[in-house]
């Protein structure tokens, strides 16, 4: 179930996905899941950085930085490992 979906999206089995051991997290790129989305009582987050071709790890590598920066600037808490 994606963010702000009012019923499952039934996927053909071609689509790339992010999941762990219970469940699928995400249609990559653009589909969280719903269970696991950040809110204001979330204490804990994983941020994954992907890829795509043609784009450069420096780049990706600028990503996660900014990324982490601006969570810990404006949300708090602090980097536990990258």
């Amino acid at each position: 179930m994606g963010i702000g979906m009012a019923k499952p999206e039934i996927l053909t089995g071609k689509e790339v996905v992010v999941q762990d051991d219970r469940m699928l997290t995400a249609i990559y790129p653009y589909r969280d899941a719903d269970f696991s989305k950040v809110s204001a009582e979330t204490k804990d987050v994983i941020m994954m950085v992907c890829g795509v071709p043609r784009i450069e790890l420096a780049r990706l590598d600028e990503a996660k930085r900014l990324s982490a920066h601006y969570v810990t600037r404006f949300c708090g808490g602090s980097i536990a490992g990258t």
